[in-house]
């Protein structure tokens, strides 16, 4: 049976560039070397750049087993 109305699942990707000399909350370190788990939307004024992948381009098969399955 249907469970969800709508789409369940969806994969986002955010522009996001490292901002040297910014500090991170939790350490003295330069945030930029974390860059790539999070998102600054403060130093976006415009907004964060966001693109839905909607339908894949290409889709294979890498593996099937008994107990999983390799998509790419």
């Amino acid at each position: 049976r249907d469970v969800l109305r709508e789409s369940g699942n969806f994969i986002q990707i955010f522009e996001d560039y490292p901002t040297p000399g910014r500090s991170s909350i939790v350490t003295p370190l330069d945030a930029a070397l974390f860059d790539a788990w999070e998102t600054y939307i403060y130093q976006q004024p415009e907004g964060v750049v966001c693109t839905e992948l909607n339908q894949p381009t290409e889709v294979r098969l890498l593996e099937i087993g008994p107990v999983r399955a390799k998509i790419q």
